[in-house]
């Protein structure tokens, strides 16, 4: 269970709600409030694709060069370092294969809070989410999750390169019969 949730993990950081702000970096220079926007923007795309487990635009949504390290767990709770684009790419299709062969789905719930902060060609957001799997029985595993992204922006346009999303409270099993929600323990991401 614990590749499912860090899948879910990432779905979680893909998705973006609510508006920018606009801050004073060091320096007295401002953040760029539309490039925030697109930033956000591209999280939006992104979260579709990862809820219809689409591999070809999460794959391209993902920079070829200049990805930063990311770290996962394994289902036996082992860490796993995801060093390159084709190591992240290859982690997510797996995940994705046993999502399918589960007959589950995921998707993330909207925030309780989103913010990008962004310069031309550079973006950092943070965000808390629901991530929720939809299982064949009819039960929702319901999961709270932050997580931080980096963005870039190249001549394609935005692209992730670097996230961390660690679940942020315990996850609930929800019974579609009756609506109630039970604690299921906690897997640390």
């Amino acid at each position: 269970m614990r590749k499912l949730s860090g899948l879910a993990l990432l779905g979680c950081m893909l998705v973006g709600c609510a508006g920018s702000g606009t801050a004073v970096r060091p320096g007295g220079q401002g953040w760029d409030a539309q490039a925030a926007g697109e930033a956000q923007q591209v999280m939006h795309k992104f979260h579709h694709a990862w809820d219809t487990m689409d591999m070809n635009a999460v794959e391209k949504a993902i920079a070829d060069d200049g990805f930063l390290v990311t770290f996962e767990f394994t289902d036996q709770a082992e860490p796993v370092r995801l060093a390159s684009k084709a190591e992240l790419v290859a982690w997510l299709k797996k995940g994705f294969d046993d999502i399918k062969g589960r007959n589950a789905s995921t998707v993330a719930l909207p925030q309780t809070q989103m913010e990008c902060r962004a310069t031309a060609d550079m973006a950092v957001c943070i965000e808390e989410c629901d991530i929720i799997v939809q299982r064949p029985d009819g039960v929702r595993e319901v999961t709270p999750h932050r997580g931080t992204s980096v963005l870039r922006k190249f001549d394609d346009g935005w692209k992730f390169t670097h996230w961390h999303v660690s679940e942020s409270g315990t996850r609930r099993l929800v019974s579609q019969a009756d609506g109630a929600a039970t604690g299921a323990g906690h897997d640390h991401h």
